[in-house]
């Protein structure tokens, strides 16, 4: 006997469900019967509802959108309307296939914080968008973010932003500030932060300080200044 040989047949039940609403019972046995239309059909129905819960679902659901490159589109594009909606409660119910780069698509901004753990649940926000997580400004994905990575491989971030919440909480944390001095010159906010743990003074921060300063980007050019004097460095007079 060969699987070519082999028929499976509805019941009469299985029947009638497929001939019904569509509900997960008509789902379960489009799935024994193996009738992907009529699963196809009940994913792009499934994509605009909210009332079941994937705990639910059959693995036939996952493994169509994973197979078929038009649901995968299809499924992605609801994923990225979520995602601008916040629309946690879709997402709990249908973020079941996930996304590669899935926080390419994440305005950090804008997103909710419900929205941001759940993702973060799901997959990690890599380190080379630092960035965008330090533009956002909101500390609760900051210290997320910080507390994965550490404070030596993300204060760079929080100092070329010019955010101060952020840099302080790395400084806290414990982070080196050698190299993060010149980033700070221009604010005497930030500035005063980073210089009260004492950090080295770097030539390279001396020049970005006498650049800026040129340039009439420094807040407190004397405060400045005076701490590069007393580290050894002496600024030339502009004329």
């Amino acid at each position: 006997m060969f699987a070519s040989d082999v028929e499976i047949t509805p019941t009469p039940e299985q029947q009638q469900l497929l001939l019904g609403p569509q509900t997960v019972s008509s789902l379960k046995a489009a799935d024994f019967i193996g009738n992907q239309q009529y699963i196809d059909q009940w994913i792009v129905m499934w994509l605009t509802s909210t009332a079941w819960d994937s705990a639910e679902l059959p693995l036939c659901i996952s493994e169509s959108i994973i197979c078929d490159k038009q649901l995968q589109q299809l499924y992605k594009q609801h994923v990225c309307q979520a995602l601008i909606e916040n629309n946690i409660d879709w997402m709990q119910t249908h973020y079941i296939v996930p996304l590669t780069h899935i926080w390419s698509f994440v305005d950090f901004e804008q997103v909710s914080q419900m929205m941001f753990d759940f993702l973060w649940g799901q997959a990690k926000v890599p380190l080379l968008l630092g960035a965008f997580v330090a533009y956002a400004r909101k500390l609760h994905q900051w210290r997320v973010f910080v507390d994965i990575y550490g404070p030596d491989a993300c204060i760079d971030y929080a100092a070329r932003q010019q955010w101060y919440g952020g840099l302080e909480y790395c400084v806290t944390e414990g982070a080196e500030l050698k190299d993060i001095v010149k980033y700070c010159v221009r604010s005497a906010q930030l500035f005063r932060l980073v210089t009260l743990y004492n950090p080295e003074a770097t030539s390279e921060a001396f020049e970005e300080f006498c650049l800026q300063r040129m340039l009439c980007r420094v807040e407190d050019v004397a405060l400045v200044e005076e701490w590069f004097f007393v580290h050894g460095y002496k600024v030339q007079k502009i004329l």
